[in-house]
């Protein structure tokens, strides 16, 4: 961890005790039970992530949340599991927050060409993309459009069809090596 993040354990130090002093002990425990999954939760993480997106931030927003909410904790579920369904809250939470807010283009729209912006090449590389995808199936279509059209995912693809994201993942790859094979094979 960066020395100006703060530890689970000194906030579980700083927080105080809930009730007497088992409660102090059980606060303490916690937070090394959270420090023990911080190194897991930002490999989850940074699989997780979009480019642009923060692995750090939302393990530091996970664990956050994780102390404040540390009572809805089941003892005898998986700790790991719990971190991952959190971070992963908090990650559709952003997105969220992010996509509700317009974005600032600054100076794109100036450098941009005129012709770049204009509606028929809008149009026109829609059609090119339309013909890209034809040879490929319907499955392997829908699944490009959802990660690269859409920005979704492995992990929110996944959990819409109810499939492991290693699936998902060879899925993708698969209909991305067709895509570039088919392009090959028509130049």
């Amino acid at each position: 961890m960066h020395a100006a993040e703060p530890t689970c354990e000194a906030a579980a130090e700083a927080t105080g005790p809930e009730v007497g002093s088992e409660g102090a002990r059980d606060f303490t425990a916690f937070g090394r039970a959270l420090g023990a999954q911080s190194v897991e939760l930002k490999r989850y993480a940074a699989r997780v992530v979009r480019r642009g997106e923060d692995p750090d931030e939302l393990v530091q927003e996970a664990l956050a949340r994780a102390w404040r909410s540390r009572a809805s904790y089941d003892e005898g579920g998986s700790l790991s599991g719990w971190l991952k369904r959190t971070l992963l809250h908090a990650l559709f939470d952003l997105r969220r927050r992010r996509a509700s807010q317009p974005e600032d283009l600054g100076d794109l729209d100036r450098t941009m060409p005129a012709a770049a912006r204009s509606v028929e090449d809008t149009s026109a590389a829609r059609e090119q993309i339309a013909r890209a995808l034809l040879p490929l199936s319907a499955a392997e279509r829908a699944l490009l459009l959802a990660f690269h059209g859409r920005g979704e995912s492995t992990v929110e693809i996944a959990a819409r069809l109810g499939q492991p994201e290693g699936t998902v993942r060879s899925a993708l790859h698969r209909a991305r090596r067709r895509l570039a094979k088919e392009d090959s094979d028509a130049d």
